[in-house]
């Protein structure tokens, strides 16, 4: 089952309700399906249901759209980054020991960032931002690292590049940037494959996730970057 099990229990602890937006650029016209599905699917990881076995639709539990996470697939997130904090991280100069900065598109917005900050105890930063892409946190980052002076940063970026048909290579050399920024202000990087695609809108393109994602562990591996491993969460 994966993390569905703990997830469950981190979202029965925290209470914690998620805003939804649909598209990753915000086509507010899939939201009121969205939201019911992610209640109806939310209610089957109590069961023992897990991400491994679409619907009829070819869609995976607990992504009700095929790519906005509901609350349980979000502590799923949640837990995959948190495999990488500690309580009393070193080498971060000034930066706040208790502060952790999530960057990210509308995935990171939709709420793993709160349930982040119930499992570690330290306060997470919600910097996600709709419909954007891998260059855009690129060039936002110094900015926001600035402001917040954290100890961490998760990095989410690349549902939107594939959804745009971008550049592999120009996602990978986003991401690049945005670790190299994070170490010269002192922060820990921490970077994450995507999440799966999946169902009638965005199913067309879960090989193209599949390809960047390895892209993306290599990156990690090549640049001594943690890694949370969301894809294998589900």
């Amino acid at each position: 089952m994966k993390r569905n099990l703990r997830a469950f229990l981190c979202l029965g602890l925290l209470g914690v309700a998620m805003p939804w937006l649909a598209g990753c650029g915000g086509d507010s016209s899939d939201s009121t399906g969205a939201a019911a599905a992610a209640a109806t699917n939310s209610s089957d990881s109590a069961s023992g249901d897990t991400n491994s076995v679409t619907d009829a639709s070819g869609t995976l539990p607990h992504f009700p759209d095929g790519l906005h996470p509901d609350a349980t697939a979000s502590a799923s997130i949640a837990a995959a980054f948190n495999d990488r904090i500690s309580s009393s991280p070193s080498g971060i100069g000034d930066n706040d020991p208790n502060v952790i900065v999530c960057l990210g598109d509308s995935i990171t917005l939709s709420g793993y960032p709160g349930i982040l900050a119930g499992m570690t105890g330290k306060t997470c930063v919600n910097e996600g931002k709709p419909g954007e892409e891998s260059g855009g946190g690129a060039s936002r980052v110094a900015g926001v690292l600035e402001a917040n002076k954290p100890a961490y940063l998760c990095i989410m970026y690349g549902s939107n590049d594939v959804h745009s048909h971008l550049s592999f290579d120009s996602v990978i050399s986003h991401l690049a940037t945005i670790i190299a920024s994070a170490r010269a202000h002192n922060t820990i990087p921490i970077l994450a494959t995507i999440p799966p695609m999946s169902g009638p809108r965005f199913g067309g393109l879960a090989g193209d996730v599949r390809d960047l994602n390895n892209m993306i562990r290599s990156l990690a591996s090549s640049s001594g970057t943690a890694l949370a491993d969301v894809e294998r969460e589900f």
